[in-house]
């Protein structure tokens, strides 16, 4: 095994502290002892020598750690220390597969420990994660691995990576609002636009979502955002009225479609569009039957003025 200065230096120092400092490379053998006997007590840093090795013996012995490890600051200590082995080759796909198999236990501690592992892993865990969200049977795991896969799928930027976004992504287990406004906002073209129209307008949609979708829309420059906002005003102001403008009556039949949070967000949305076209829909608005509502459609008159 070739180690470099840099890589030996950082394996001394951090055996230093639990009386394994010695002269060329440490022995994973002692490593994996000192976890047996010590368990979840044992220094994190043990893991982190493990790691920097970059060879299979540290790579095996990383594995026999994890299983004799049980909380959850343990085994993030070690899971992630996989991370060492992501360039390098054949280890890299061991580490990935490992750590899949792992995000499978019944165990939460063990499971999400192993996702934020894969997590780390860069380009060799992102085939793993995407196989997470979609067929584990684990909530906490599939939101966990696709907050991994957000900044890979936002850079590739294709439609079925937003439809799998919006199909997946759940807030805040996948992670929190501002990154689902950051990353819906990455997708811009007309194509993106009507997926998330289909989306707002679906009345089984998290309704987090819905709002972060409109709060990322909001500041684009794109003419269709205007109309997606303009439609749950109207949608609702017709609300109870199935005579409606055509290709309106059938959504004012359910409520659920317009619920009152995201009826506020297009008002307020619109206003900072500086949309003018808005005036008859805010007016039948100040007579809706949320509180909520008519506030935001009267305050939203005044700039109209």
């Amino acid at each position: 095994m070739t180690v470099t200065p840099r890589a030996a230096l950082c394996l001394i120092t951090a055996l230093a502290s639990f009386g394994l400092a010695q002269d060329g490379p440490p022995n994973p053998e002692e490593i994996v002892a000192r976890v047996r006997a010590e368990r979840d007590a044992v220094d994190p840093a043990l893991f982190e020598t493990l790691g920097l090795r970059g060879d299979a013996a540290g790579f095996e012995a990383l594995k026999r750690c994890v299983g004799l490890l049980a909380t959850r600051r343990a085994l993030g200590a070690a899971c992630e220390a996989f991370r060492h082995f992501h360039a390098v080759p054949g280890l890299d796909k061991k580490a990935a597969g490992f750590l899949a198999s792992r995000a499978r236990a019944g165990d939460p501690a063990v499971r999400r420990a192993a996702v934020r592992g894969l997590t780390m892993l860069g380009d060799a865990g992102r085939g793993e994660l995407a196989i997470i969200v979609r067929r584990s049977r684990f909530d906490d795991a599939r939101h966990l691995a696709l907050g991994g896969l957000v900044s890979a799928l936002r850079m590739r930027g294709t439609l079925d990576d937003l439809d799998f976004l919006l199909a997946n992504f759940s807030i805040p287990e996948s992670g929190p609002r501002r990154l689902a406004v950051g990353t819906f906002r990455a997708f811009t073209s007309d194509e993106a636009l009507e997926l998330y129209r289909v989306r707002l307008l679906d009345k089984s949609f998290s309704l987090d979502l819905k709002l972060a979708i409109i709060e990322a829309l909001v500041p684009l420059e794109h003419e269709g955002v205007d109309a997606i906002l303009l439609e749950f005003l109207a949608g609702s102001a017709f609300t109870g009225f199935p005579n409606g403008p055509r290709g309106l009556d059938f959504y004012a039949l359910d409520a659920a479609l317009f619920p009152p949070e995201v009826v506020v967000a297009a008002i307020e949305g619109l206003t900072a569009r500086r949309h003018r076209d808005h005036g008859q829909a805010l007016e039948r608005l100040e007579r809706s039957h949320d509180a909520d509502i008519r506030r935001a459609a009267l305050v939203a008159q005044g700039p109209l003025q």
